[in-house]
């Protein structure tokens, strides 16, 4: 006996497959979505340990610049003082210089005045 089937009857099984298919296709969809959000959620997590680990290296950096800059600070000041120490020395150094000179210039006054001969002692 051949069951023939109405238009209708057709139509909806038709109808059905569809609709099977596209379930199907939803869970597929919503299988990998969920899948996409996992994996954009593990993404997430270590960019923020990353995020983490950068800024205690920033603030480390940060304290070494500082102690750096302190350091070039006392570093300028004792250079500074040097500097300070050597043109008093120059400034010591030439009056020396001139008080020598004065000397030297009344002691050959002096053995002129005396008829004193210059020269080495033997």
């Amino acid at each position: 006996k051949t069951i023939t089937r109405s238009k209708e009857e057709q139509d909806d099984i038709a109808h059905r497959d569809r609709c099977q298919d596209a379930e199907g296709k939803n869970v597929n969809d919503m299988e990998d979505l969920n899948h996409a959000i996992e994996k954009a959620d593990k993404t997430i997590t270590r960019s923020k340990d990353r995020a983490g680990t950068l800024r205690i290296d920033i603030d480390m950096l940060k304290d070494k610049i500082h102690e750096t800059e302190v350091e070039m600070q006392e570093l300028l000041d004792l250079r500074s003082d040097d500097v300070a120490e050597f043109r008093k020395a120059v400034k010591n150094d030439t009056s020396a210089i001139a008080l020598l000179e004065q000397a030297i210039a009344a002691l050959t006054r002096f053995y002129a005045k005396n008829d004193i001969a210059l020269g080495l002692i033997s």
